[in-house]
């Protein structure tokens, strides 16, 4: 009686341990055209390495850029980027909070933006010191 108790556990246990493949929903293709011109404006305190620029966007998620700046610049400073579509319209910006420069030195960053409303087909970077802020005038009571 055991033994047959043993087999019918164990053939109760391999049956339920068959995997089933579940369908899932394809990923969504990225907002990116096959080739993707990268540039950067000449004023800006930090030089992209072209090789490291990374772009994360798919629908369902901001768009994320991650790259290595050449630091010509000791200070702070803020990264832009202007994302067109092939015909050259905006798309969308992404940018990073306030990061540190130090000249000579490559600084890793990344620039997080909303969802483009097109295909990324050109990032423009620019680097720039971070605004200052506007004084406001002292309230009385």
């Amino acid at each position: 009686m055991r033994i047959i108790l043993g087999i019918a556990a164990l053939a109760m246990i391999a049956a339920c341990s068959n995997k089933t493949n579940v369908p899932t929903t394809p990923v969504t293709t990225p907002f990116l055209a096959a080739h993707l011109s990268i540039s950067q404006t000449d004023s800006s305190l930090a030089v992209v390495d072209i090789a490291s620029v990374k772009v994360t966007s798919r629908s369902d998620l901001p768009v994320l850029i991650t790259c290595t700046l050449h630091d010509k610049f000791d200070g702070l400073a803020e990264i832009h980027a202007s994302l067109q579509d092939p015909d050259g319209h905006l798309v969308g910006t992404a940018s990073t909070r306030v990061v540190v420069l130090a000249s000579g030195f490559n600084t890793g960053v990344t620039l997080v933006g909303m969802q483009p409303t097109g295909t990324i087909a050109k990032i423009i970077f620019d680097a720039g010191p971070p605004p200052t802020p506007t004084p406001t005038p002292a309230h009385r009571s």
